[in-house]
């Protein structure tokens, strides 16, 4: 039998077909018809019970009939077993199918019609319950919470096991989700997501997950795609700030920045990275320019994109450091999506993405109604990588009409993946535009690196200036004197940038109003792409004042580790970008790498290359200061970490032999892998492997002891080698085919000062060294020390000895009982020395782990060695913080800070202290201190007298003393002590004998009883004396009492002598002297 096909059929019809049909054939009497809208059912019959599909049909006779004359609809249901040819048995035709329920109809007889199955419907025909042959669905979890960018998948199980499962949102803009039941947050707001099972032969199961989406508490990346293999783009939560958002540094690709390729070669294909109009969009573009290499992301392989760095909008937000993965997939043929016309000369390809630079600019691979280019004249073709989009400049106009363009001739343009872009007709349509263009906007590069003028038509990208027709803010950017700006057009908009040196391109980019006219006469004007003069017009543009900071984007040691490149958030001044004395690189053991230039690095305006001694292997820290940006913002105290890899093969620094011994000494330039040190297969003994009987013994992880058997003496002039097979802790390999020798050097004491190191004083009492093998005994006696320049020599102690063994070398520390030398390592002026003991006939006791000792001649002999300073500076003891009034006004405008030595003051600026109420102006050496241990910090005057101010002082940029040690204190508030005299700073006539001074703060008498000091006179040619018989204090008021000045003939003046001890403020200042001060 045929499955039974469901159409709605007419009413009509049907009720003929049945009567036609059902009119010969026997039924029992009509089954009585009881309406129960409120329990409608319909059952579903075995048809095998039957016989035919006619007796089905007969028995359902009467309620047919009642159902159909009441507009009632009757379906079989065929998903219990019943299969019933309508077409066959009524084959008077009329309808082809059933429909969903009898309606209102009795419940038939039992006996062999016993049902099987039921529907529940409402009276409107609608099921509202299927328990038994709908799929069933149940969902994991029933709701969700999510923030913009995170994700959810869903679980889902069902009944029968392998129904098909499908999901729906119901407002995509919110949530979406995908054919896995992965849900995505999009924007904030609420979804619903449908989950429906099907299975042939069950009615649809469904369920909804309810799907609340709120915004991210800071700024977060949603989503980082590969749009094709040559544009990633990158979604944010919120609007970002341009600057940063467009600052390649702050994206690393698979582990290399943006600007190297996958396997972190070098990247020359300038990449570029734009934010979108929507402001929370990010697309990189890794290939930019138009040569014929490319580098882009490889296809069908996962990337990872790192998101550091990139700030919102307003700027109170950085990302956090974000990984996202990347699925890079492209196998989408490319195509011609448009051709369009600026004016009459330019035509512009859209293609669907990125294509190859090269081959976009070639002008044979298009041609103008199958003609080449070359017949129309053609101009520098340019491509956008960005925009994927190509411009061809005409050099003459094309008259009005429909053209046809076919672009990549013989199918010679492709993507970056190789797939060709098929040769495409595409018509385009030229029509003249004779309206006058006008001046209609003006952009400004964040970084003022650009100025462009926008015209309501595009301008001629070649004959587009006659004249002298643009001028701002006063100054003719067309005029020939006008050097110093370069122009240009670029997409139909004028464009200026600096050239060279010279004010005029500054002033039209400095913060503030400026206005642009455009004039329009006889021989100055712009010309549009139609060939029209641009008419006479005018507008103005506001540059903000650039208050932000400078911030270090990036710093990078490079390859060879002899340089480091520092990248800053935007473009920066040169003169303190050049300041080498800005960086400070540490080793961990706190040493200083010596620096010997800092360079803008060539082409950019935003990174410096430090150039500085080789760094070894390991952990540095970096401090960068000073640094100002263009408008004179000076950065932040920045502090940050390199690590460099060990990539230097190991060497054998030297080969001993001792025969008392039997055995060779091998010593290593560094830390060794000691397994391959100790491994008898990794040396030769004149020319053949290690006998039977030989031991290795690890002395240090920098040294080994080969022990041979007596059987094979070990003789002088035997060769000797070491297999390249030994490794240093990073797994470098000795170099070449490792190292041979003859042994030549024996055993002997030798044990001295390591090569390339110091004696140090890391406090005023102690004293480290490093020897150049690890100890197993050290005797303190072994050293001794002077403080007076060789003159006399004491032996250290004991007690106060230590050593440390590391990496082949032992770090051995002496103390002398007291502190005794200064923080510049000297006592009197005199530099400490130590020397080993010179006593006559000496046993020296200090052992290295080669059983060999120190000797008379290890520190310098008898002459010893000058210790260095590794001490950091500290403040003088008595009064290192004071307040200073330079100008005796009665307004602090300096802090002194007095060191125990002298300071650096490469390193003071206005960002090294802090002074709290006050602005710091800058801060440098007093040149009236030879000794340069006093530093002046100069504060801008507060507005009142302030002479009794105590400011708290904080140091926040490095400071280093004249050794280099950085200075390490004033980081928590430090009140400076008041230093500064009470001044007079006003003086006014009370009446004919009493004149008040005003103090800059309040000042008190101690013994004087009269007006010593104070004397009055007038400004007569010859001058009126006025004496003053008492002097009255009163908190910051003086009141003299003077002899009657009504004779004066000339405005009074007021002098003071200062009185040592006299008239103080509270922290004993003396009243500072006055000469003439007018009295008011």
């Amino acid at each position: 039998m045929k499955k039974m096909r469901r159409t709605v059929w007419p009413v009509l019809a049907v009720l003929l077909a049945l009567s036609l049909l059902f009119s010969s054939v026997a039924y029992a009497a009509p089954l009585a018809i009881q309406v129960e809208a409120s329990n409608s059912q319909v059952y579903n019959y075995d048809y095998t019970a039957l016989g035919s599909s006619q007796a089905l049909a007969n028995h359902f006779r009467n309620a047919f009939s009642w159902a159909f004359a009441n507009g009632k609809k009757v379906a079989i249901d065929d998903t219990a077993g019943v299969r019933v040819d309508f077409e066959s048995t009524f084959d008077h035709g009329g309808y082809a199918g059933a429909v969903e329920a009898v309606k209102n109809g009795q419940v038939p007889p039992a006996g062999p019609l016993a049902p099987t199955h039921n529907v529940i419907v409402d009276n409107n025909g609608n099921v509202v319950e299927q328990p038994a042959n709908a799929v069933s669905v149940n969902v994991d979890p029933a709701s969700v919470s999510l923030t913009v960018g995170e994700t959810k998948q869903l679980t889902v199980t069902t009944d029968p096991a392998d129904a098909a499962v499908t999901y729906t949102s119901d407002n995509t803009a919110v949530a979406e989700v995908d054919a896995t039941g992965k849900i995505t947050a999009k924007a904030a707001g609420s979804a619903t997501i449908t989950v429906t099972a099907k299975k042939d032969g069950l009615a649809d199961g469904t369920a909804t997950v309810a799907v609340t989406v709120s915004e991210a508490a800071g700024l977060q990346v949603v989503s980082v795609s590969a749009i094709n293999l040559n544009q990633i783009q990158v979604v944010f939560n919120k609007e970002v700030d341009k600057t940063s958002a467009e600052t390649l540094a702050n994206y690393v690709l698979n582990n290399g920045t943006i600007n190297a390729a996958l396997n972190n070669a070098a990247w020359t294909e300038t990449p570029k990275a734009t934010l979108q109009d929507d402001g929370k969009t990010v697309v990189i573009t890794l290939d930019t320019d138009t040569d014929a290499t490319y580098q882009t992301l490889q296809n069908q392989i996962e990337a990872t994109l790192i998101i550091s760095n990139v700030k919102s909008k307003d700027g109170f937000e950085t990302i956090t450091s974000t990984t996202k993965k990347i699925t890079c997939v492209d196998i989408t043929v490319p195509s011609v999506v448009g051709v369009s016309m600026e004016g009459n000369k330019v035509i512009i390809v859209k293609f669907s993405e990125p294509v190859k630079g090269d081959e976009a600019i070639n002008a044979a691979n298009y041609r103008i109604d199958g003609v080449s280019l070359s017949s129309y004249g053609v101009g520098a073709i340019s491509y956008d990588a960005e925009k994927a989009e190509v411009r061809i400049p005409l050099t003459t106009a094309l008259p009005d009409k429909t053209y046809k363009l076919t672009a990549s001739v013989n199918n010679a343009i492709e993507d970056l993946v190789g797939l060709k872009v098929l040769a495409t007709d595409k018509d385009f349509t030229v029509k003249a535009d004779t309206t006058a263009a006008t001046v209609s906007a003006v952009e400004v590069a964040a970084d003022n690196s650009y100025v462009k003028i926008k015209f309501t038509k595009a301008l001629d990208p070649v004959a587009y200036v006659v004249g002298d027709p643009v001028i701002i803010d006063g100054i003719p950017i067309f005029n020939a004197g006008t050097t110093t700006i370069a122009k240009s057009v670029e997409n139909g908009v004028l464009k200026l940038q600096a050239a060279g040196a010279g004010t005029d391109y500054a002033k039209i980019v400095a913060a503030g109003a400026h206005a642009v006219n455009v004039k329009q006469d006889a021989t100055n004007y712009l010309v549009d792409a139609f060939g029209v003069k641009v008419a006479t017009s005018f507008i103005t543009y506001t540059i903000a004042a650039d208050t932000t900071k400078p911030v270090v984007s990036k710093v990078t040691v490079q390859t060879g580790a002899t340089s480091t490149e520092v990248k800053f958030s935007e473009a920066v001044d040169t003169a303190s970008a050049q300041n080498r004395f800005n960086y400070v690189i540490k080793d961990a053991q706190n040493n200083a790498v010596t620096i010997s230039s800092a360079v803008i690095k060539a082409g950019t305006t935003d990174t410096v290359v430090l150039t500085h001694t080789a760094l070894a292997a390991g952990t540095y820290s970096v401090a960068i200061q000073n640094v100002k940006d263009l408008a004179g913002n000076v950065m932040d105290v920045y502090n940050t970490s390199l690590v460099v890899a060990d990539t230097v093969a190991p060497t054998v620094t030297e080969v001993k032999y001792s025969t008392a011994n039997n055995a060779i000494y091998v010593y290593y330039s560094e830390a060794m892998n000691t397994s391959t040190t100790t491994d008898q297969a990794n040396y030769l003994y004149n020319d053949s492997a290690l006998p039977a009987g030989t031991t290795i013994t690890a002395l240090s992880n920098a040294a080994v002891k080969i022990t041979l058997p007596v059987t094979t003496p070990v003789t002088a002039g035997t060769r000797f080698a070491v297999s390249s097979n030994v490794t240093d802790l990073a797994g470098n390999k000795m170099a070449g085919f490792g190292y041979s020798t003859t042994l030549t050097n024996p055993l002997a004491d030798n044990l001295a000062l390591a090569a390339g190191t110091t004696v140090n004083v890391t406090d005023k009492q102690t004293v480290v060294l490093t020897l150049d093998k690890e100890l197993k005994a050290l005797q303190a006696s072994d050293f001794t020390y002077s403080t007076d320049n060789g003159s006399n020599w004491t032996a250290f102690t004991q007690q106060n000895a230590s050593y440390v063994n590391q990496n082949g070398k032992a770090v051995v520390t002496l103390k002398v009982g007291s502190p005794t030398w200064e923080t510049d390592g000297k006592v009197l002026g005199n530099t400490v020395k130590v020397r080993a003991n010179q006593t006559v006939e000496y046993t020296f006791e200090t052992t290295a782990v080669d059983d060999t000792k120190l000797t008379a001649t290890a520190l310098g002999g008898a002459s010893g060695i000058a210790v260095t300073d590794k001490i950091a500076p500290a403040l003088a003891s008595t009064d290192p913080i004071t307040t200073v009034d330079s100008d005796s006004n009665g307004k602090i405008d300096q802090i002194k800070v007095v060191f125990t030595e002298a300071m650096d003051g490469n390193y003071l600026s206005a960002t090294t202290f802090a002074v709290s109420g006050y602005t710091v102006t800058g801060a440098a050496l007093d040149k009236t201190d030879a000794t340069n241990k006093t530093v002046l910090i100069s504060i801008a005057e507060g507005t009142n007298p302030d002479s009794d101010a105590t400011p708290n002082v904080t140091r926040v940029g490095v400071m280093k003393d004249a050794n280099g040690n950085e200075f390490t204190g004033l980081t928590t508030a430090t009140a400076a002590a008041d230093k500064a005299s009470p001044v007079i700073v006003s003086a006014t006539k009370v009446d004919a004998t009493h004149i008040q001074l005003t103090t800059s703060e309040a000042v008190s008498k101690n013994t004087l009883t009269n007006g010593t000091g104070f004397t009055v006179k007038d400004s007569a040619t010859t001058p009126a004396n006025f004496d003053v018989s008492a002097a009255a204090f009163s908190g910051n008021t003086i009141t003299l009492t003077v002899a009657d000045t009504s004779s004066a003939t000339a405005p009074l003046k007021v002098t003071y002598a200062a009185q040592n001890d006299q008239n103080e403020d509270a922290a004993g200042n003396d009243l500072a002297a006055v000469t003439d001060l007018v009295v008011e």
